[in-house]
């Protein structure tokens, strides 16, 4: 873990939440997974997120330490996953590389 971080910046009555932050690997792939069920199961329109396979992430997980998470004691609660685009349809700043030329 980077660090464990505990503060309450609400009201008096608010708990204190704990977490922690670290870089993910392919150990995390399956609590990765679940929170993008959480995600996708809680928006209103699931037409506006979409979802990725676990090829997707471990194809990810080949740049070390590219994604970082935080948890709680009830698993991962964020994450964020540096990722260098390609030369795909998919990548939707392709138009900006030969904009500048």
């Amino acid at each position: 873990m980077l660090y464990n971080q505990k503060k309450n910046k609400g009201s008096p009555e608010e708990e204190d939440a704990v977490f922690g932050i670290r870089y993910l690997d392919e150990d995390h792939l399956e609590e990765m997974m679940s929170l993008q069920d959480v995600i996708v199961q809680n928006l209103e329109d699931k037409e506006i997120f979409r979802t990725h396979s676990i090829d997707y992430f471990k194809d990810l997980f080949q740049v070390e330490k590219a994604a970082i998470g935080a948890s709680t004691e009830e698993g991962l609660i964020v994450c964020s996953i540096l990722q260098f685009p390609e030369e795909i349809e998919d990548n939707y700043g392709a138009d900006v590389k030969s904009a500048h030329r």
